[in-house]
């Protein structure tokens, strides 16, 4: 990767989650080989849950938190329709961004399009 990219990835900050069908000895030899530590599970990941559950609402809630405190605040400053508009806009549809190209979510996005109405 980094002779394409000419970036290293860093092993100190990296970290790996196996399935639980792995045994110890082959985490070890994994973990030995590519000098990178082997961990349970990872919390979060760019602000996501890295390890969703049945609901994939319960992923996004995070992400519907921090939007609508975004709009909490913008409404006690007594902003007009106009500004309020351009802020979403701007603002609060590049929060998702990334998480919309790895997962499909409607009913999210639909949540998100009511802040507009």
């Amino acid at each position: 990767m980094n002779q394409l990219s000419s970036q290293k990835v860093n092993l100190k900050k990296s970290s790996m989650v196996l399935s639980r069908n792995v045994d110890q000895v082959d985490r070890a030899s994994f973990a030995d080989a590519l000098g990178i530590k082997v961990i349970e599970k990872h919390d979060k990941y760019f602000g996501l849950l890295a390890v969703g559950g049945r609901s994939k609402s319960e992923m996004f809630v995070g992400i519907y938190e921090k939007n609508w405190k975004c709009i909490q605040g913008w409404n006690s400053k007594l902003l007009n329709q106009a500004r309020k508009e351009v802020l979403i806009k701007s603002v609060l549809q590049s929060i998702p961004s990334y998480v919309m190209s790895c997962f499909n979510y409607p009913y999210f996005c639909q949540t998100i399009g009511e802040y507009d109405g």
